[in-house]
């Protein structure tokens, strides 16, 4: 798990942030966005995540930002741990390490910013928009996008060379997993009640709604004082 801020390379004040969840097997994303990386607004995300996987949740690997390194997300997992009987499900990246949290952070550009790009969001009504996007895009990704896997990774010389599977997605590998029958059929109906095509519509019917909203929002802002301009998101 990874969240990538929505600032618009300015750090000040509140403003959205996007949690990106990733399988390590198969590649099946969710992407949920939240209105700060507030640990009460992160949490649920989290959950409704983690309630929404088609397989069971054997560990979550986070880095060591606030969001996830608190009191709040810790406590959840030590209740999930005992209501599923399991050892304590949470891991975290080491400290000062680059790309230590690799499978998360690479779809910050296929699954986020190519949606969403650099710009600002700070304001709710972004965010819910954004949420409605995600659902069609989270589904567009697990069932319709092939993904590369690295197979192998040797160095020879000065160079490395890798080698790549067939591409598949995360719908195919899960099929192709040791996932249960019934959890395999659970996913077949689903993909036959979608239709990429209808996908893609949707999407970017929503995509419009967000920049046209996106424009007025900032129209309404610049005809205000500028004390008026900056409205809190949420919790701090």
């Amino acid at each position: 798990g990874d969240t990538v801020g929505h600032g618009g390379g300015n750090s000040s004040g509140e403003f959205a942030f996007s949690l990106t969840m990733t399988d390590e097997l198969s590649g099946w994303t969710k992407n949920h966005a939240v209105e700060n990386k507030c640990a009460k607004n992160v949490l649920p995300a989290i959950e409704k995540t983690i309630q929404g996987l088609p397989f069971e949740l054997f560990s979550a690997n986070f880095d060591n930002g606030s969001e996830f390194m608190n009191h709040v997300v810790y406590g959840y997992f030590i209740a999930y741990a005992k209501h599923k009987g399991v050892h304590f499900p949470m891991t975290r990246s080491r400290s000062y390490q680059k790309n230590d949290n690799a499978r998360a952070e690479q779809k910050n550009w296929t699954h986020v910013r190519q949606l969403f790009g650099y710009d600002r969001i700070d304001d709710k009504r972004l965010v819910d928009l954004m949420n409605e996007i995600y659902e069609i895009q989270n589904l567009i990704q697990n069932f319709f996008i092939p993904q590369y896997k690295l197979k192998s990774k040797v160095r020879v010389g000065a160079k490395i060379k890798k080698k790549y599977d067939k591409p598949k997605t995360p719908y195919q590998r899960l099929l192709e997993s040791n996932l249960s029958e019934e959890r395999k059929q659970k996913l077949r109906d689903q993909y036959d009640t979608l239709s990429y095509p209808q996908l893609r519509q949707k999407k970017e019917e929503l995509l419009a709604r967000f920049l046209k909203l996106q424009n007025k929002i900032n129209v309404e802002r610049r005809a205000k004082p500028s004390s008026m301009a900056a409205q809190p998101l949420g919790n701090t």
